[in-house]
């Protein structure tokens, strides 16, 4: 319901509209953020945020994204820091299914860009933690067959191969490097102490309505 309600609202305006802009300095560099609603289907709904510096568009990064009905919710929520001569983004990604059966994707990740004395932008980190599936979940069982390796370790090599090949995906998927143990979860603590507000008020009431079948 909370995705037809905000879709209703944003019906006068056009499928991409320049929402708000913000003049923002890094290292004594002037760059511009633009706020960008899309509204991408009748069921999906997506806010963007762009970096601009003299009128070129540097990079984006997605602080909403929701698909779904009452049955099925997919969510993406991200956020950003400036520190120093860095600027910060992060991404949280959560779902259900009354089903059980599409509760993917869930994970964080952090993407850090130093900005350089010129105003040059380039990206020095990107570390992820996704689970997601492979093909299609109704032909396969992701939990049997890759995802329970992300907490337990392989015992064969061809359970070791699957998770390998999980790996990559997800790293050529979510643009950045899959982290495990230790630093897995301080970067998942981070990235939800950083995203706490938005987390709540989106997935609020998540669990009643499906039950189990959550990844969040």
């Amino acid at each position: 319901m909370k995705i037809i309600q905000t879709l209703l609202m944003l019906l006068a305006l056009s499928s991409t509209a320049f929402a708000e802009t913000q003049n923002i300095q890094i290292n004594q560099n002037n760059f511009e953020l633009k706020t960008v609603m899309n509204e991408e289907e009748a069921d999906s709904l997506r806010k963007d945020i762009e970096l601009y510096r003299n009128n070129q568009k540097l990079l984006t990064h997605t602080i909403y994204s929701t698909t779904g009905d009452c049955s099925i919710l997919q969510i993406e929520l991200g956020d950003y820091e400036v520190k120093d001569n860095k600027i910060i983004f992060y991404s949280y990604w959560a779902s259900g299914d009354r089903q059980g059966i599409w509760t993917y994707p869930y994970g964080v990740r952090k993407q850090t860009y130093t900005i350089d004395a010129k105003g040059k932008v380039k990206l020095v980190s990107a570390v992820l933690y996704v689970e997601d599936i492979l093909g299609d979940p109704l032909s396969t069982n992701p939990d049997e067959e890759y995802l329970q390796f992300l907490h337990t370790a392989p015992k064969t090599k061809q359970q070791q191969r699957a998770l390998n090949e999980y790996i990559q995906t997800m790293q050529s998927d979510y643009k950045g490097r899959f982290v495990h143990g230790q630093e897995r979860a301080r970067l998942i603590q981070e990235v939800k102490s950083k995203l706490a507000k938005q987390i709540a008020t989106e997935t609020k009431g998540w669990k009643e309505q499906f039950g189990t079948n959550v990844r969040m």
